[in-house]
């Protein structure tokens, strides 16, 4: 049985009759009430994001009045019953969103499991998700990669084309396990426990792969079972950045944050303009990811010449420092020409700008996780000052760090 939680939202739109009804002490009629039912799973860390999100939103416009219920019906009829004027939900089968289709109102969906489906949607934007993975893998040197599917379904295939589409740029392939829907995270894992520690065992190492924060900790406990070491010989990266997920993983994991509370606001925006009667988007309303967040289960480097990792790792450590190439060449005790030679054969791009690079992730991190003002996010991220941060900024973002930040908030 599925766990649902009913959230009912009343939408006053006729705000001034509605109130001025109640303030005279008359009843106001049902059609003055448009009723907004939000049916999530609340065992979700995701799905509870998107719910402060929603409630933000109602918060921000003052449009809605929350009234909540919990429920655990194991279908959406406690939702139709209620007769709702829209929904929000995350329909995952083509069953589900047949039955939303039904009830004939206007319904956001914030499931990216579907390839095609009639519902409006607001989602994570998953190939931009396999990018971000595939440009963190490469900043720390890993030349062999793989990654797990979820087989059919369409946010896991969009995430390892994203992941493969960059790595092929870079003149990399991917090593694939595909995981069929009968090999689910509990009883199907333990019948798929001997394929997936064959595809460990057969992958060159180190190498560094693509998971999620559910199969992200067993397969690093299956890499304990078989003698690889994580992230010595296995750097693994999950997605959602769920805290409780990610931390009871042994090693620590790594996680994508996916920014679940502007899914949330923005689906909530979304349904009211369909409740206005405004044509829904042509596509999915996809939002993008917002970094990645490391812990112990890719805190390596994978980069051969001792001498790169070493500067790199420098780099890392000392960037919000305001430190310049020539600190860099000084901590490395090496001439200048003989680093930058062997820095950009290993790393394809210069010292400085993997010193600039570092800054702008770490200036994203501050944006989007924090209220510091733009000059105090230069401060700590190592820039000069906020002219020198937007320059670079835009460089390596094609965006401003305002931009950024309206579009990635949490």
């Amino acid at each position: 049985m599925l766990s649902f939680f009913t959230l009912f939202l009343i939408d006053f739109a006729q705000t001034e009759a509605y109130s001025g009804a109640m303030r005279a002490g008359a009843r106001a009629s049902s059609r003055q009430r448009r009723k907004v039912a939000v049916a999530l799973r609340l065992e979700s860390a995701r799905c509870r994001d998107f719910l402060r999100g929603i409630l933000r939103y109602q918060q921000v416009t003052g449009a809605w009045e929350v009234r909540g219920r919990a429920a655990r019906p194991d279908s959406y009829d406690v939702v139709r019953a209620w007769q709702p004027h829209g929904i929000i939900t995350e329909a995952t089968t083509t069953a589900e969103v047949q039955e939303l289709l039904s009830m004939k109102v206007p319904v956001v969906n914030l499931s990216g499991r579907l390839a095609e489906q009639p519902l409006a949607r607001v989602m994570t934007d998953n190939l931009a998700v396999g990018q971000v993975a595939a440009e963190y893998f490469l900043a720390r040197g890993y030349r062999t990669f793989g990654a797990l599917a979820d087989e059919g379904a369409q946010f896991s295939e969009d995430r390892l084309r994203g992941f493969q589409q960059r790595l092929a740029e870079a003149g990399h392939t991917v090593h694939v396990h595909r995981i069929r829907e009968d090999q689910g995270v509990f009883e199907g894992w333990e019948r798929a426990d001997d394929l997936l520690a064959a595809w460990m065992r057969s992958l060159p190492k180190p190498v560094a792969i693509l998971s999620d924060d559910i199969r992200g900790p067993i397969l690093s406990m299956t890499c304990g079972h078989i003698g690889i070491a994580v992230p010595e010989q296995a750097a693994i990266l999950g997605v959602d950045n769920d805290e409780l997920l990610c931390r009871q993983a042994q090693p620590p994991l790594s996680s994508v944050s996916i920014p679940h509370e502007e899914i949330g606001y923005q689906a909530a925006r979304l349904l009211d303009s369909l409740m206005a009667g405004k044509p829904a988007p042509a596509d999915a309303v996809r939002i993008k990811p917002i970094g990645v967040i490391t812990r112990a289960s890719t805190d390596i480097l994978a980069i051969e010449d001792p001498l790169v990792a070493e500067a790199v790792r420098y780099i890392n450590d000392h960037a919000q420092e305001r430190i310049n190439v020539g600190d860099v060449v000084d901590a490395m005790a090496v001439g200048r020409r003989v680093l930058e030679y062997r820095f950009r054969r290993v790393m394809h791009r210069s010292v400085l700008s993997e010193i600039h690079r570092v800054r702008v992730e770490r200036a994203k991190m501050i944006l989007v996780h924090s209220k510091k003002s733009l000059p105090a996010v230069a401060e700590a991220a190592g820039f000069r000052d906020i002219q020198h941060m937007t320059a670079v900024f835009r460089l390596h973002a094609n965006t401003s760090p305002a931009a950024w930040r309206r579009a990635n908030r949490v």
